[in-house]
């Protein structure tokens, strides 16, 4: 047996070896011809589950908890777009394998596969009849003339599996899966260029060549062209901004909506394709194909409504009288509906096309037809579509403990709000999960089930009704959007998500159930056009002439009297913008012009200011106030939230009102692959937990902070857990949550809790401020005359040295004089001070860059200053070391989370107090100003000696006084042997 492989795969060797010895003996036979059913239910369906995998689900799993998703053929071979087993980890699909009778030819139904393995946005895909098996990695959009090939070494005989049967395990078995073989596996796929399609599998994915942003680029493309067509087509109409994207929307959700229909079986009286084909009929007549359409739209919208085709008693809509393009209409249903469409609707996921149309509001067409990024996006860089594990964490980890032990009844009594729903992806989700948990109840409560509310199908899964799905959304789910058209899509993804897994026939027999009613809900009163953060008191805050009208400003109380009513809502989930509102740009940066005038008037959004304005924390705050006590938060936003000093009164506000907060944090922000929003250079964070009920009772709530290395929940995590009352002792002014782990976080309360350390900012004698001279202010009194006092910038600082030559910018004077005519210099630039680097990388293992200034010297704002009094007891010197210390390095990284190095943050440092009244105490102290005063001068021979020798010689030494002074300090703090190798880590290369 493989001891690092386990039993496991020696039982599978055990199950693989009969397998292919049956085969083999039958074979002959089998030439014949062996139908798909019987290889799948005597070879596949076995070789599988030796795997690890629960193909049969004799767990008797409901479909959303399985294994493997498993379609059945019916009796003429033909299934509409599904590939024969998709396997699935936590929920999420993973890889796919279609199955094939024996004998024929695999190579004859790659597309087939490949074309699966796209729609569903995996990468990896098998053909199998058993006698072969080949493996594909689908790098991109599949061509039919020239699929992809066969990964080398993947086209396997039946013959080759035993020997390949630890490579096979390696990859495809569960617990394989499950520890990431299959990532493991793309990432080292060879790297090599190449020009043909058949080579394509030596290229990594890409996730720019996936089917979501294929047929984004698609929409954009067929967006501008049916533009231009309208405004052409219609010139008797005043095409505004407005006019011409609401009507564009119209068109393309009402076709999308009808081909997704189309491929998911169920009926739309008349489909596309029939259309099209009845206009080639009747001799293509020029603007006859729209008609066409639109007069199947009223049937389409007395069995829908919903609201997708006009609600009742309402006009309908413009964009039905308008002329459409007949050679756009015929190419976009080609395109969509076609053989030769890439796109199958029956398997790409509802959630896809909800990334599709995140990314397709961020731009916006203007009065001539043009296509440009909305003014917002543009300077944000663009959407940044949530990916859907995210989703999935946050939405599952805010639900879990509502519908814990939960009716079908109570569930429905759960009010879930995105108070920033985009496309509704979250809102998707939350609905799936509700439906998810009334099936898993009425799978385990059969004597509950009622024909009106679940079915059993023709595989024998349980399935709830339309009507119920319908009831849900209505009930469940809310949503707010500034943006039209978002809200149009929300409602969109919604009723797309109802009408999942239907087809004519099940709809038909809910329409004999349920004669009277529509498939979809009408949802005009749950998701709502609107600006989250502004009220509607702002007609009587603000002037008119900041065009507040058009800033949408909303009212929570009117728009959902009922959730109100209960307490607001059970769950408040999302990915709030996290757009900087900048005062500078004035009535330019509209809406954000209103926003800020309004904060001005207002007291309720106080809690997310502070430092640059960004829309993410006052969006946390806004669902603080929305959440109902007992009820839960979770959302993902930069990791700032967990550390800036910016941030500061909203965290204090999370850790106020939230009960054991859950913070998941994504540091990686370099490496594209591995950030969560791959064209979003940012770390984020996923924080969560329930909104505690008043209590007089003082409030330590605890925290739990993950942090993975890279955008994936599967990565082994550093955790830690601490409590607010720890934080503080920490620092009291900004409680900084830090990125780190258990031992490193007792090691840090160690420093703090020691009666001998203090803050730096506590120590009697010390100040600490940001350099006096502000270069743009003073500009005037700043010269290259070096008769002037020096001004000393951010960039001449290095550790225990000034630089003389700069790699930016140059050395520069103050004339003191003519400033002192209106200006007063502070005292402190008549004394020596420590100066700092205001800004370092904040990956560099040194952020803390110190040395020690000449008195007279005036200090730009690009650093800090330290001025140490003689009434301090403590020298400048002793002071400038610990600073420059690895292990107050190693500290301030812990709650340093952007490339500020803040007088805040400083402040907090634990300084090691020394009693110069004790002998011993005296020496040590002694003994570090002599170290810093060898090191002065050191830094002074590497940076400003004209003989290269004495510079090449003084970097050793400095190195080895550095380094001595390192191990004194941390003598000085107490540092065990497994501590101080902790702090070492982070500098294990040399400075």
């Amino acid at each position: 047996m493989d001891l690092q492989r386990g039993r496991e795969f020696d039982q599978f060797l055990q199950v693989l070896d009969r397998l292919c010895q049956r085969f083999a003996k039958y074979r002959p036979e089998y030439r014949r011809g062996l139908d798909e059913y019987s290889l799948r239910n005597e070879y596949l369906d076995p070789f599988f589950e030796a795997l690890g995998w629960d193909v049969r689900n004799t767990k008797d799993d409901p479909p959303f908890m399985r294994d493997v998703r498993v379609e059945y053929r019916a009796y003429d071979g033909i299934i509409n777009g599904k590939a024969d087993y998709v396997f699935r980890i936590g929920g999420f699909d993973r890889f796919v394998c279609e199955a094939k009778k024996f004998p024929e030819k695999l190579e004859n139904h790659r597309f087939q596969l490949q074309n699966y393995v796209y729609n569903l946005r995996l990468w990896i895909g098998l053909t199998t009849n058993f006698d072969e098996l080949n493996l594909f990695v689908v790098g991109g959009k599949p061509s039919r003339e020239k699929p992809f090939s066969v990964v080398p070494g993947w086209r396997l005989c039946y013959q080759d599996y035993r020997d390949a049967a630890p490579k096979i395990w390696d990859l495809l078995s569960r617990q394989a899966v499950a520890a990431g073989s299959l990532e493991a596996f793309i990432q080292n796929l060879p790297k090599v260029t190449s020009r043909t399609d058949r080579q394509l599998w030596l290229i990594k994915p890409d996730r720019n060549r996936a089917v979501d942003t294929d047929f984004l680029q698609y929409l954009e493309g067929e967006r501008a062209r049916l533009a231009k067509s309208l405004i052409r087509h219609n010139a008797a109409l005043h095409w505004d901004v407005d006019a011409i994207n609401e009507a564009v929307q119209v068109i393309l959700d009402r076709l999308i909506f009808q081909r997704v229909c189309e491929d998911r079986d169920i009926d739309t009286f008349q489909t596309l394709r029939q259309a099209l084909a009845l206009w080639e009929r009747h001799g293509r007549r020029k603007g006859d194909l729209w008609p066409l359409i639109v007069g199947n739209q009223a049937n389409m919208r007395a069995a829908f409504n919903g609201g997708l085709y006009g609600r009742a008693g309402t006009p309908s809509h413009f964009v039905e009288s308008c002329v459409v393009d007949d050679r756009w209409l015929a190419d976009f249903i080609d395109h969509l509906a076609g053989d030769e469409s890439p796109y199958l609707f029956s398997t790409l996921p509802i959630e896809i096309l909800g990334s599709v149309y995140e990314r397709f509001l961020g731009s916006i067409i203007d009065g001539q037809g043009n296509v440009t990024p909305k003014p917002e996006i543009r300077k944000q860089g663009g959407v940044f579509y949530t990916p859907e594990h995210i989703v999935a964490q946050i939405v599952d980890g805010a639900l879990a403990p509502l519908l814990e032990g939960k009716t079908p009844e109570q569930m429905r009594r759960i009010r879930i709000l995105d108070p920033a729903c985009g496309s509704g992806t979250f809102l998707i989700r939350a609905l799936e999960k509700l439906f998810q948990a009334h099936i898993h109840y009425y799978h385990l409560n059969g004597d509950k089930r009622d024909g009106k509310s679940v079915y059993v199908d023709a595989q024998g899964d349980l399935k709830l009704t339309s009507e119920l799905k319908k009831r849900i959304a209505k009930d469940c789910i809310f949503g707010v959007d500034i943006d039209r058209q978002a809200v149009e899509v929300s409602e969109m993804s919604i009723y797309l998500k109802i009408l999942e897994g239907e087809t004519q026939s099940t709809l038909g027999r809910q329409r004999v159930l349920f004669p009277n009613e529509t498939f979809l809900p009408d949802l005009s009163g749950n998701i709502h056009v609107g600006n989250s953060l502004v009220g509607q008191d702002a007609y009587a805050l603000l002037p008119a002439d900041l065009r507040i009208t058009e800033a949408k400003p909303f009212s929570w109380e009117l728009s959902f009297p009922e959730v109100r009513a209960r307490g607001w809502f059970d769950a408040v989930i999302g990915n709030p913008p996290y757009d900087v509102i900048e005062k500078e740009r004035g009535a330019a940066s509209w809406p954000h012009d209103v926003f800020r005038a309004y904060l001005a008037r207002t007291d309720r959004l106080d809690a997310a200011k502070g430092g640059k304005l960004n829309l993410f924390r006052f969006f946390l705050i806004q669902s603080l106030q929305l959440v109902r006590h007992n009820g839960s938060l979770g959302m993902i936003v930069p990791m700032a939230l967990l550390a800036d000093f910016s941030c500061k009164r909203t965290r204090l506000s999370l850790l106020d009102q939230v009960d054991a907060l859950r913070a998941q944090a994504f540091p990686q922000k370099d490496i594209r692959q591995h950030r969560v929003f791959y064209d979003a250079k940012l770390s984020t964070v996923v924080v969560g937990g329930r909104k505690r009920a008043p209590s007089r009772r003082k409030h330590n709530p605890r925290i739990g902070l993950q942090v993975y290395p890279r955008a994936s929940f599967d990565d082994p995590s550093r955790d830690v857990t601490m409590q607010r009352s720890e934080l503080a002792a920490i620092d009291p002014l900004g409680l900084p949550i830090p990125i780190t782990d258990q031992a490193s976080w007792e090691l840090a309360k160690k420093l703090h809790q020691s009666n001998s350390v203090a803050r730096l900012d506590g120590i009697e004698g010390l100040r600490i401020a940001r350099g006096e001279i502000n270069q743009t202010v003073y500009r005037a009194y700043i010269t290259d005359d070096p008769r002037h006092s020096r001004l000393l910038k951010g960039v001449e600082v290095s550790a225990y040295a000034i630089h003389r030559t700069l790699s930016q910018g140059r050395v520069e004077w103050f004339d003191r004089a003519r400033y002192e005519r209106t200006h007063v210099t502070p005292d402190a630039v008549g004394v020596r001070r420590i100066a700092t680097q205001r800004i370092t990388g904040v990956d560099e293992r040194y952020r803390i860059v110190a040395t020690l200034s000449e008195p007279g010297w005036y200090f730009a704002d690009s650093t800090n200053a330290v001025v140490v009094a003689p009434t301090c007891g403590l020298s400048p010197e002793y002071i400038l070391a610990c600073l420059n210390s690895r292990l107050l390095q190693w500290r301030f990284q812990l709650t340093s989370s952007n490339n500020n190095v803040g007088t805040n943050e400083l402040a907090a440092l634990p300084i090691r107090l020394l009693d110069l009244g004790d002998a011993g105490e005296a020496r040590t102290h002694a003994a570090i100003v002599a170290q810093v005063g060898h090191l002065l001068q050191l830094g002074a021979q590497l940076t400003a000696h004209p003989s290269l020798k004495v510079r090449a010689e003084a970097i050793p030494r400095f190195r080895e006084v550095r380094s001595s002074l390192d191990r004194t300090i941390e003598t000085l703090y107490n540092l065990t042997a497994d501590e101080a190798a902790l702090v070492h880590r982070r500098f294990a290369a040399p400075a």
